[in-house]
């Protein structure tokens, strides 16, 4: 078969695309986008051969970061070659991507004095010499899970991805439990009442509240807020940051000691991850 009866094939929905559950472009959409066509009547794509297009490249899962290519089965393409050396081979046809399924990103540190968040204490993501390994991209899901891992293990520092904007540290009264989550949920809670109020009872509701003890999420208050200028929040204890000698601005919590696991729900898209971003926990 003529790589362009493979294209018009996908374009007319006669051949379909199955990714196996990997987070990459469509190539259907890269084609309406492109409009690209041309130059592929010369190609032959046979069965269980990799698809080869000017306009298309395998392209590595947002996911798990493997580079795979399209394979031709049938009347079927699968995102199931992958390039070993100077090898291709084939994935098994019923392979899936093993990050398919969101997971909150975990990790245990020792608090040892008080729970201390920043923006960024300055330590490498990764192990020497593997800052450019696909297997540590901050682009791809299985690079920022390797980090978390690594920063847990080996330097006492908890991390969780996030985006450009702000976050808020909120802590239960049994100092056995540390939100990070949304610094605004005060300004949220009054503007879902204003929706649903009409104006007088509006007036009447902000005049009789606290403002503070609205900076509640699920019974844990609000102590202190901060923005992210590097894309990602961390944590560690004071023992920690004394030996990093870093003069990064901290929120400081005073917490009961021990081994605190913690789960980042926000880059997975786990639960209330528009509020609750972040859960630390004391291990009982």
């Amino acid at each position: 078969m003529k790589t362009i009866e493979v294209v018009n094939g996908i374009m007319d929905g006669s051949i379909t695309i199955d990714y196996h559950g990997h987070k990459v472009e469509d190539f259907k959409q890269v084609l309406n986008r492109i409009g690209a066509r041309d130059e592929v009547n010369e190609f032959e794509i046979s069965e269980n051969t990799q698809l080869w297009h000017p306009s298309y490249s395998a392209d590595c899962c947002r996911n798990c970061g493997e580079r795979l290519h399209l394979v031709l089965n049938g009347n079927e393409l699968h995102l199931r070659g992958k390039v070993v050396g100077s090898k291709f081979i084939l994935l098994d046809k019923n392979h899936t991507c093993r990050l398919v399924d969101p997971k909150p990103m975990c990790g245990e540190i020792s608090v040892t004095g008080s729970l201390l968040f920043t923006n960024y204490f300055g330590l490498p993501d990764c192990p020497p010499g593997l800052q450019y390994d696909p297997r540590w991209s901050m682009n791809h899901k299985v690079g920022i899970i390797n980090s978390v891992t690594y920063k847990s293990k080996y330097q006492n520092i908890a991390y969780g991805q996030m985006g450009n904007m702000s976050v808020g540290i909120y802590v239960h009264p049994n100092k056995k439990s540390v939100i990070v989550g949304n610094p605004y949920i005060a300004d949220h809670i009054l503007d879902e009442a204003a929706e649903n109020m009409t104006e007088e009872d509006y007036e009447k509701y902000v005049s009789g509240i606290d403002y503070d003890s609205l900076k509640v999420i699920d019974g844990h208050k609000l102590v202190d807020t901060f923005s992210l200028s590097i894309w990602r929040w961390e944590a560690t204890d004071m023992a920690t940051f004394n030996k990093i000698d870093d003069e990064s601005d901290v929120v400081k919590v005073d917490v009961e000691h021990g081994i605190w696991s913690f789960e980042h729900y926000y880059t997975t898209k786990i639960g209330d991850y528009d509020n609750i971003y972040s859960r630390f926990t004391l291990k009982e």
